[in-house]
């Protein structure tokens, strides 16, 4: 199945936040008639999600929205979105994704793939580490974090959902859990 997904190559993006009810005007010549005439380009600008470079200590949570559980710390490793107030570019959010050990042994070869709703797209950078330690009585789960950019790649698209596939070593066991259509963005 072929999905819109920046893993897949395609990184070319669209700048949904420009005003489109204002077409910009192009002049056509037509060289045989001398003839000119117009035509509406309503096609936002291209957006490279490549060509951003942020480092999470430049992050900042938004306060307003509650961060979302999208796997639960019963299964073993909790998944959650963080919203953020940042906004790289016109049309671009900045989600990130949390993943915390809740299993009792450590757990290695941490893997998260993600993949958007029609009409979005995204770039997610790996997780800084990829071996969990196992949870304690006195201490708090072992977490990593991996930040996502988000764009659509067209004006008027659906809200944006995620279904994610992850996948992990415990106890020399591979171990695969997913997620389907988890709303993002309204």
């Amino acid at each position: 199945t072929e999905t819109n997904n920046e893993a897949f190559g395609d990184d070319s993006l669209l700048d949904t936040t420009k005003d489109v009810s204002k077409p910009n005007q192009e002049e056509l010549t037509n060289s045989s008639q001398e003839v000119k005439t117009t035509k509406e380009v309503t096609n936002p600008s291209p957006v490279n999600l490549n060509d951003i470079q942020l480092h999470m200590s430049e992050i900042i949570p938004d306060p307003a929205l509650a961060p979302v559980i999208v796997q639960s710390p019963e299964s073993g490793l909790a998944v959650s979105l963080h919203f953020t107030k940042n906004k790289p570019r016109d049309g671009v959010s900045v989600v990130i994704l949390s993943v915390a050990n809740h299993h009792s042994q450590p757990v290695s070869e941490l893997e998260l793939r993600v993949v958007l709703s029609k009409g979005w797209k995204q770039r997610l950078s790996p997780f800084p580490v990829t071996q969990l330690s196992g949870v304690t009585s006195f201490s708090p789960p072992a977490s990593t974090t991996a930040m996502m950019l988000v764009t659509s790649k067209e004006a008027g698209v659906s809200p944006c959902s995620l279904s994610y596939f992850l996948s992990y070593s415990l106890e020399g066991e591979t171990v695969s859990d997913m997620g389907k259509d988890c709303q993002l963005l309204g």
